[in-house]
């Protein structure tokens, strides 16, 4: 990651061209959590607090696939079709924003679809539309705050098997998800599978990135709690912060089968 006075010195003794070159290199921006993890993995799960940049390192991602010619066809999956117009498309960190103007895809609404320069489409998926998964061949796909899905099971299901077939270089087929976690079974599934690759990000992590005053009160209003644990921290939390009981107590005083006081007669 180049730090912002290196950048300013490189940019200084770079040609235009060179210099647009560099602001589109992901890879030299990026910070480590915000990058694939190496390996040969299905599926990469990003868990981030809100504001983290998760949205942002999905669609680079993405785009680094269909740019390059690896991969053809790919798909973006969000809670609704607005939603993945208006946040994943069209947002800040949406595709339309970060590609360069020499590989900018067309958007098409009516089709649902993102064109690429090079032939590459990208559909976008409803969580709303599960069964219209249905049918399609895929290489890659992107999921964004795959916790806030309302049919969580029946999309995963069918997206996983919508996303089958290898690259244009032979490449297996991938998802990546970006979600701010909760203690879905899911989720929890995905991080017991030692065959998930898993980076891990808070909103802090993109401070500089954030309104100050608006960081501030966040931290202020929702450190240390429940909410800001999950939402902040991106913490997968069972417990209820106003329970009687927990589950750290409970594993605390848990009786092992073959420990457990044995009854007699004469108690």
């Amino acid at each position: 990651m180049i730090d912002p006075a290196t950048a300013e010195q490189l940019l200084a003794n770079l040609s235009a061209s060179d210099a647009e070159a560099l602001l589109y290199d992901w890879q030299s921006w990026a910070r480590p959590d915000q990058l694939a993890p190496p390996g040969n993995w299905r599926v990469w799960l990003q868990l981030g607090g809100r504001g983290a940049g998760k949205t942002r390192s999905g669609n680079e991602w993405l785009r680094g696939h269909l740019e390059s010619g690896r991969h053809a066809h790919a798909a973006i999956l969000s809670q609704s079709m607005e939603a993945a117009r208006k946040i994943v498309v069209e947002g800040p960190s949406g595709l339309l924003n970060i590609c360069p103007q020499w590989a900018m895809p067309t958007f098409e609404p009516s089709n649902r679809l993102l064109r690429w320069p090079n032939g590459a489409v990208c559909h976008l998926l409803s969580d709303a539309e599960p069964d219209l998964i249905r049918g399609y061949n895929l290489s890659v796909a992107f999921v964004d705050e795959l916790a806030a899905l309302q049919n969580l099971a029946q999309t995963w299901a069918m997206l996983n098997l919508a996303v089958r077939v290898p690259g244009c270089r032979g490449d297996r087929p991938q998802i990546a998800i970006a979600t701010t976690p909760r203690p879905l079974p899911l989720l929890k599934a995905l991080l017991a599978d030692p065959a998930v690759a898993v980076t891990r990000s808070t909103t802090l992590s993109n401070a500089k990135y954030l309104d100050s005053a608006a960081l501030d009160f966040l931290i202020k209003q929702y450190g240390g709690t429940t909410l800001g644990r999950q939402e902040l921290n991106a913490e997968i939390l069972d417990d209820n912060e106003l329970a009687l009981w927990n589950r750290a107590l409970l594993d605390r005083y848990r009786i092992v089968p073959n420990r457990a006081p044995r009854w007699s007669a004469g108690w």
